[in-house]
């Protein structure tokens, strides 16, 4: 794997990067089944792992659902790297990527639009960049909480 050395501990980090077409549900199925195989590789604990895997799932399908027009075509872009702040501790970051513009979609039961609580519920940190007209797209990065090393 490709990558860095950390700057405190000098391990290189462990990365994942794919792009899937955004355009139906199953994109995060696939996005959970390859976060959640490379977890396991990593020999994440279970409880953290589901955590990362189920808000990362989250942010691939607000992608799905907000980013591109019902017509266009679009991908979505994860990375995701094992960082160690500590010599003692780990975290995943993972980036989703997208280069639609945001969509507000008007008719909305009552039971959606909870993606972005919920993936901040999940993680330690969650940064949202939404794009502007001169530069589209929309980035997520979500830390995970450490966890033993």
């Amino acid at each position: 794997m490709k990558g860095e050395p950390d700057q405190n501990s000098g391990r290189a980090p462990a990365r994942l990067v794919f792009a899937l077409r955004a355009d139906n549900a199953s994109v995060a199925s696939m996005a959970r089944d390859r976060i959640a195989a490379w977890l396991d590789r990593q020999r994440w604990p279970a409880e953290e792992s589901h955590d990362i895997v189920y808000a990362v799932s989250e942010a691939v399908t607000n992608v799905c659902e907000h980013a591109y027009e019902r017509h266009e075509a679009g991908t979505v872009e994860i990375t995701a790297r094992v960082e160690h702040p500590t010599a003692q501790t780990r975290r995943v970051r993972v980036s989703v990527i997208d280069e639609g513009r945001w969509q507000h979609r008007a008719a909305r039961p009552f039971t959606r639009g909870r993606g972005l609580r919920v993936i901040r519920a999940l993680m330690a940190r969650v940064r949202v960049r939404r794009g502007t007209t001169a530069l589209p797209g929309t980035s997520l990065v979500l830390t995970s909480p450490s966890v033993p090393a």
